[in-house]
């Protein structure tokens, strides 16, 4: 997403144009609205939000969405994937489990993303100065920008985390769809589909659609490209081989395909976001 390697992109937007396209679209990757000034609509598929000043808006990959750019309006808006604060197995919001960090399963299970979350005055400043330093440590690079840049990402996480924070912890994700994510994966380097993923938890793929589709907000077919995508991130940061090797272990037949599917998912081809990768601290 940006030139430092780190899957996080910053920037202020205001109602003069759309930020991405227009009509309702959905992106891989998570992205996070503060209203700074003004009015600012969003069809949601859940209806229609208003943002007004103060108020914060996250939406999930997979959530399709269509902003209305209102005159007057300015926003920070943070695009960011679960890679861009790193995975490690443990307890804690940002520990894994089963390869999922538990943030994610949090919010998804205060359905944040259907509603505005308005911050409190005293907690404003806060968030508008982690954005810009975030900002900042992106746009100049210095030395151990990566880890600050994620300690501030981790940080606005912490603050929507407590804002949104019911009495009672929600529900976790239920058992078919944990059986769901574990066969894909296990299996993600084959050549799997929907139909061989239903056939592996004995359910049909209509059912297995609804009830992944529902608790999750993305499909199965883009869970098993989400894991492909997070699989060829890897062997590109931590490994010299050849893209059309990578393509072939991760579960592509296609070298282009491959190549069409990360582009879209990261706006670079594997090549380009190796590059970026691999461009020494401070760079």
């Amino acid at each position: 997403m940006t030139e430092s390697g780190l899957p996080i992109r910053v920037f202020r937007c205001d109602g003069s144009k759309r930020i991405h396209h227009e009509g309702p679209h959905a992106h891989r990757f998570f992205v996070m609205v503060y209203a700074a000034r003004g009015v600012c609509r969003v069809r949601t598929g859940g209806g229609e939000l208003e943002l007004r000043a103060g108020d914060l808006h996250l939406l999930f990959p997979g959530e399709p969405h269509d902003p209305v750019p209102v005159e007057g309006y300015e926003a920070w808006v943070v695009e960011f994937t679960t890679d861009a604060l790193g995975t490690h197995d443990g307890p804690g919001y940002f520990g894994s489990a089963g390869g999922r960090p538990r943030w994610v399963g949090f919010l998804r299970g205060c359905d944040v993303s259907s509603r505005r979350v308005p911050v409190q005055c005293a907690r404003r400043d806060v968030i508008e100065r982690t954005i810009r330093d975030l900002a900042r440590e992106l746009d100049e690079g210095a030395l151990a920008h990566r880890e600050a840049a994620r300690a501030h990402l981790q940080l606005l996480l912490v603050e929507v985390l407590r804002m949104v924070a019911p009495a009672q912890t929600p529900a976790a994700l239920s058992p078919l769809v944990e059986e769901v994510l574990a066969v894909i994966d296990a299996r993600y380097a084959e050549s799997i589909s929907l139909a061989s993923v239903a056939r592996a938890v004995g359910r049909s793929p209509a059912h297995v659609t609804h009830v992944v589709r529902q608790q999750t907000g993305l499909t199965v077919v883009e869970w098993i490209t989400e894991r492909r995508m997070e699989e060829a991130r890897r062997r590109l940061r931590d490994t010299d081989e050849d893209v059309a090797i990578v393509a072939e272990r991760i579960g592509y037949r296609s070298t282009n395909h491959f190549i069409r599917q990360f582009r879209r998912a990261h706006d670079l081809t594997p090549g380009a976001w190796r590059r970026t990768r691999s461009e020494p601290p401070g760079v």
